[in-house]
């Protein structure tokens, strides 16, 4: 038989048992409350975490692409290193630096320890099939008088690169499938996911400054850009 929650006398006080429908009520809202602003408060710090993130990946890869041009550039002829903004989009640019490492990746010089050119690096941005806007690194071998230096840009397309040499030959790098003649891997090289934007000014020192955007699940842009001096060895 049910028995019925009625006050008490506890000590001579009157003690109610339980709660009355308006209080479990106020509770409940308050708790909402509570978590709700719980709730914001730790998006808010995940959005921040995701957004520090992303600065610091942005970061990396320009870095990394500005070592990498910064390499070629110091170990390059100030005179034979060329530009071009042509066939490329606005803020887009390509540069061509002129290389003595061999497909070993030896170094080779003749007898006055100058360099011999066996070589010629090309960056140049790129979109790729899902596309993410990229910068590459492109490196076509050949064999020492092979070409005569220096080499220009004669035109660049949405497929291809076409370099002419001093002589009026011309050397033909495909944007998409790079040098198909070394071994699979070294074709191209990719580094800057997210690329935004490319500019060298050649010189001695010359200047690189490298951009790079990235979108948060939030939709906020970000951009990470660097610049960095070097000087070509000769």
């Amino acid at each position: 038989m049910s028995r019925a929650i009625s006050p008490c006398d506890v000590g001579g006080a009157r003690v109610r048992a339980g709660f009355t429908y308006v209080e479990v009520t106020i509770s409940l809202g308050i708790l909402v409350v509570l978590m709700g602003a719980f709730v914001m408060a730790l998006e808010g710090g995940s959005d921040g975490f995701v957004t520090g993130c992303v600065k610091g990946d942005l970061t990396a890869v320009v870095e990394h692409a500005l070592a990498s041009i910064g390499t070629d550039l110091r170990q390059a002829h100030a005179s034979y290193v060329r530009t071009t903004t042509a066939g490329l989009p606005a803020g887009w640019s390509a540069v061509l630096i002129p290389s003595a490492r061999d497909r070993d990746g030896v170094f080779r010089v003749n007898s006055s320890y100058e360099p011999v050119w066996r070589s010629v690096i090309v960056y140049c941005p790129y979109v790729n099939e899902a596309g993410v806007a990229q910068l590459r690194r492109y490196a076509c071998f050949f064999e020492a008088g092979d070409y005569a230096f220096p080499f220009e840009f004669a035109h660049v397309s949405e497929t291809q690169i076409t370099l002419i040499d001093a002589s009026s030959r011309t050397l033909s790098i495909d944007r998409h499938l790079g040098d198909t003649s070394v071994e699979s891997g070294r074709e191209f090289l990719v580094l800057c996911p997210g690329f935004s934007s490319l500019t060298v000014t050649a010189g001695s020192p010359a200047c690189v400054t490298v951009s790079a955007a990235a979108h948060t699940r939030r939709g906020l842009d970000l951009r990470g850009e660097g610049s960095r001096y070097a000087y070509p060895r000769n």
